[in-house]
């Protein structure tokens, strides 16, 4: 915002200083400008009918459209990232140095999220898909640092003169665990999702580390040398009752909770000295042998469904690249393939039930599962993405005249009574949203997020 000709304006300039230019040129002010995640549109207040309201423009300043319309004030509005839920993010150094990367599911849109010369590693997606937790090291010392998913909004949480490591989202995302080597002694930590408050939770004489907080919160699961190698230990959350759940004399390490609960992957050399995966029940019952071959397997991460597993392997000439398997140790495939070196996957929250590698809640064209709550036509396809409304084979007038109906706007045609695009149980303006953008229409006063 700057003030120009006697009020304030949206200008927009790179991001060396150059090419500045006026968006907006109005006799009232136009202000507090927020872009959109795929940076194509902007968000703005205005005075200019006469009420503070919010508007919205292409990035080069056409199309403006105003979006909220009432008579309180309404002002400062803020584009949301879109969430990575259901994508993996991983650590590569295939552009020079240590840097996050998200894909998805099956392999495809890989993409650099971290462009500094520090590097950035060990990442985790917290529970809602839109902030990343990662190690990096600025200053030669690993600290906790988190950033919106379009990389915006970079914050060092720890800030400490001693290494922090491994971060982890609590399943409410309120809380961070890490391992730290303040006090001189690699323990298990958490603090609050701004770094306040740090606590040691582990405490004790020995080395903890790989911490991994349990979906419903109670308990951190975290390996430790305690009993003179490395087992797999967990603990209420605050520290209470620490016990051994791996108890072998092979090495057990980086634990990795089932987002069901029920069980937790993790790596071991205990049959024939080489890394392997194995997942055991979160009693610590039932373990059993998932990776089988000549080759290092670690690091591994679940689907969000239980169903998967990601983990680094060796197989691949050599070098660590990300793998993925079903969770009974079947049908393993390779998602990454370069020459460089890939790390530590974390599989984000969300549900993919068409396989496309995008998830339901950002995907126009999702298979339903609950046919009588998203597919009001029958045809396997979620009313979010499906133009045919009426089933009649083709998307014309008719189905246009269906969705002009929910708008309030002047129809032609048949009439359709289902208008809950979202399947959350009520008609809402979510669902206008919705409808506005299957005609091409901007955003509503409804809002700016589809959900």
């Amino acid at each position: 915002t700057t003030f120009v000709n006697g009020n304030n304006e949206i200008w927009v300039m790179n991001a060396n200083g150059s090419g500045q230019a006026g968006l907006t040129n109005n006799v009232v002010a136009d202000e507090h400008p927020s872009w959109s995640p795929d940076g194509s549109r902007i968000v703005f207040w205005s005075d200019r009918d006469g009420n503070r309201e919010i508007y919205a423009m292409a990035a080069n300043g056409t199309g403006q459209t105003r979006v909220t319309n009432n008579a309180a004030l309404d002002f400062e509005p803020d584009w949301q990232p879109i969430p990575l839920a259901g994508r993996i993010v991983f650590e590569s150094n295939r552009d020079g140095n240590i840097e996050i990367y998200v894909m998805n599911a099956n392999g495809t849109g890989q993409t650099r999220l971290t462009n500094d010369p520090a590097d950035d590693s060990k990442p985790a997606l917290s529970p809602d898909g839109t902030r990343v937790l990662f190690e990096s090291e600025p200053d030669h010392i690993p600290d906790i640092f988190v950033m919106n998913t379009d990389g915006s909004g970079l914050t060092n949480l720890s800030n400490n003169a001693a290494g922090d490591f491994e971060p982890a989202w609590s399943p409410d995302g309120s809380q961070i665990v890490f391992w730290s080597e303040r006090g001189g002694r690699n323990q298990i930590w958490v603090m609050n999702a701004d770094g306040s408050n740090p606590v040691n939770v582990s405490n004790n004489a020995f080395g903890d580390f790989s911490p991994a907080w349990s979906p419903d919160g109670n308990l951190i699961a975290f390996k430790t040398f305690r009993d003179g190698n490395s087992e797999i230990y967990v603990m209420n959350a605050n520290g209470t009752g620490q016990t051994n759940l791996s108890n072998n004399a092979g090495e057990d390490g980086e634990p990795a909770w089932s987002p069901d609960g029920t069980r937790i992957a993790f790596y071991s050399v205990r049959d024939g000295g080489n890394l392997d995966i194995y997942v055991m029940d979160a009693d610590g019952s039932n373990q059993a042998r998932l990776t089988n071959d000549l080759a290092l397997d670690f690091d591994p991460a679940w689907s969000p469904d239980s169903s998967e597993i990601v983990f680094i392997s060796t197989r691949a000439d050599n070098r660590r690249q990300i793998h993925a398997i079903n969770a009974d140790g079947t049908g393993a495939t390779r998602l990454t393939n370069n020459t460089a070196t890939d790390n530590s996957p974390d599989w984000g929250l969300g549900t993919d039930t068409d396989r496309d590698g995008v998830i339901d809640n950002a995907d126009n064209c999702r298979l339903v599962v609950n046919a009588s709550q998203c597919d009001s036509d029958g045809d396997g396809f979620g009313n979010r993405c499906d133009g045919d409304l009426n089933n009649n084979g083709a998307t014309n007038a008719q189905d246009i005249s269906m969705y002009r109906l929910q708008l309030g706007q002047p129809s032609v045609g048949p009439t359709y009574n289902q208008a809950d695009l979202n399947c959350n149980g009520a008609v809402n303006a979510q669902d206008t949203t919705m409808f506005r953008q299957l005609l091409g229409q901007p955003p509503g006063p409804s809002g700016l997020v589809v959900p």
